[in-house]
């Protein structure tokens, strides 16, 4: 037998045990109760909870693919991430400096087109956030940093 042949039975092997591991290696898929309603027009919250509340909540609409590895890998690491970043669910339990600061971003990122990520839009194209959109959550945001609209 060639050394070719070898070397691909030996990563086709290694492959299909990674993929057997994988499949075996469930994650968690949680939605932690949250502690309060956000505290915004139900405007603002429709547009949030279409466009953010995925990743930054605890109602996430967990998809079909989120349960399949590595594909779920990847959709509860960004999950966590989202949520430790900025979590409306826990936006009540932010001290006044941190909601401030997390205001702050939030509208750079609007503005700058950052959220949601160009990948999370490709997969769910009603969260592109419109222009009136981007203005209600403004309003809203210069409310949180203190500043009047």
């Amino acid at each position: 037998m060639s050394a070719w042949k070898v070397i691909v039975r030996a990563l086709l092997g290694s492959g299909l045990c990674i993929l057997l591991a994988a499949l075996i290696w469930p994650v968690e898929l949680t939605n932690p109760q949250p502690h309060s309603d956000l505290p915004a027009p139900q405007a603002v919250r429709n547009i949030l909870r279409r466009s953010c509340s995925d990743c930054h909540s605890n109602e996430t609409r967990w998809p079909w693919y989120a349960a399949i590895p590595p594909a779920s890998w990847l959709v509860v690491r960004d999950v966590t991430i989202g949520r430790k970043e900025m979590n409306f669910s826990n936006w009540t339990l932010y001290s006044t400096a941190v909601r401030t600061r997390k205001a702050r971003w939030m509208n750079r990122s609007l503005q700058q087109e950052n959220m949601p990520p160009a990948e999370y839009r490709l997969v769910h194209p009603d969260a592109r956030v419109t222009e009136a959109e981007r203005i209600e959550l403004e309003r809203w945001l210069r409310l949180q940093m203190g500043n009047a609209p």
